[in-house]
């Protein structure tokens, strides 16, 4: 036997190599997919394709102005004018992303990030939430106040990519989508004057505006490893109260007839010393809220199904109890809240507070079948089986 075949008899046959997909002899496999470069690629282009149709057919589905209305009229009291330049907004800026998807070269509309001013418990938070909610799209909130400048301890404006990512379960494509609401923004005003460094002022704004640009938020997550978020077409609703200083009179206050439409080149709410003026120009639509008279309280108030008593309503009767108030009861809470100004939350606090005492004991106490609120004095009050006035 020659030397030849001897060594052939001894090595091991070579395996042809053969595509996963396609079962085609072809060059050696990429890394460990099992798959030839040509069904590689092919697999590649279709995945892609898919989460393009995905995520067209999500924005295609972004309800019109008229129908998100109605259905944030179904959640939210009050604040007409708002819902409305609002869905308008916000269907335009879906539109904008899908022209993207759909025609990369094209150039989409230009983009038009909010700013909602207006006092404390007004329903700016909650609208936006609902919002966010009614269109299923990733969202993530986060409270300006504790920003501090990039490299420095506390909150960065990286944690807003990583809060979207959480929200739509690690997918950066739907996270490149979201709604990012910056509340607090009047907290970061620039401290003139300070004698320790301006960490969460003009610092922070600066960080803010690439972001605001359309810049990538660059983070190193724990939960998603380092990843690089584009906010080009992520749509972003900032708010704060900006009330006017004691000690400045001529800094804006709020529009008392309702809500306004301010669009560019009439952004008071920033156009002061203590913003930077490129600020100002990412904010092209901005809108004022007015305070919360006594009409729009007693709706939040009572609203069937939603209203805040609603909700006090069925804490009790999780311990087979009713909760009812009187027309006076109703009067006098809505009086004391708008004495408060705190709106929305103010009608939170007094609820709690009168109901506190009939929330620790009615458990212990099966022979009561209803707790009244009702008012003496002109007071609000919180009594067991039956009103004053019976």
């Amino acid at each position: 036997m020659s030397r030849l075949n001897l060594e052939s008899r001894l090595m091991p046959e070579t395996p042809v190599s053969r595509c996963a997909f396609c079962g085609l002899p072809s060059a050696p496999v990429v890394h460990d997919s099992g798959l030839c470069p040509e069904c590689l690629d092919h697999c590649n282009r279709s995945l892609r394709n898919m989460r393009r149709s995905s995520l067209r057919d999500r924005l295609s589905l972004v309800p019109g102005p008229a129908d998100l209305v109605a259905m944030l009229d179904r959640k939210v009291a009050g604040l007409g004018r708002a819902k409305r330049v609002l869905a308008v907004a916000v269907y335009n800026h879906y539109k904008r992303a899908l022209i993207a998807e759909e025609a990369p070269g094209e150039e989409p509309p230009g983009k038009a990030n909010l700013l909602l001013a207006g006092p404390s418990g007004v329903g700016k938070t909650f609208l936006v939430e609902c919002l966010a909610d009614l269109l299923q799209v990733p969202y993530a909130a986060v409270d300006a106040a504790s920003l501090t400048a990039p490299g420095y301890a506390g909150a960065d404006i990286s944690d807003m990519a990583e809060a979207l990512m959480s929200d739509c379960g690690g997918d950066l494509r739907r996270a490149r989508h979201g709604i990012v609401f910056i509340d607090n923004l009047d907290k970061l005003r620039a401290r003139r004057g300070a004698e320790q460094e301006d960490l969460g002022g003009v610092a922070v704004q600066q960080a803010l505006l690439c972001m605001l640009d359309g810049g990538e938020l660059r983070c190193d997550s724990p939960s998603y490893g380092r990843f690089d978020l584009p906010t080009r077409q992520i749509l972003f609703i900032a708010a704060g109260t900006f009330a006017a200083p004691a000690e400045t009179c001529a800094a804006p206050g709020f529009t008392p007839a309702g809500c306004s439409p301010r669009m560019s080149g009439d952004g008071d709410w920033l156009d002061t010393p203590d913003f930077l003026a490129e600020l100002a120009g990412r904010f092209p639509l901005q809108l004022s809220l007015p305070a919360a008279d006594s009409a729009l309280l007693t709706e939040m108030l009572l609203r069937p199904g939603r209203g805040l008593l609603a909700s006090y309503q069925a804490r009790f009767r999780m311990d087979g109890v009713q909760l009812k108030a009187t027309p006076a009861a109703v009067d006098a809470i809505v009086r004391r809240a708008l004495l408060s100004g705190g709106g929305a939350r103010a009608l939170s606090r007094e609820l709690e507070r009168l109901l506190l005492n009939a929330l620790f004991h009615v458990p212990s106490l099966p022979q009561v079948e209803t707790v009244w609120l009702d008012a003496a004095g002109g007071e609000p009050v919180a009594c067991l089986q039956q009103p004053l006035a019976a």
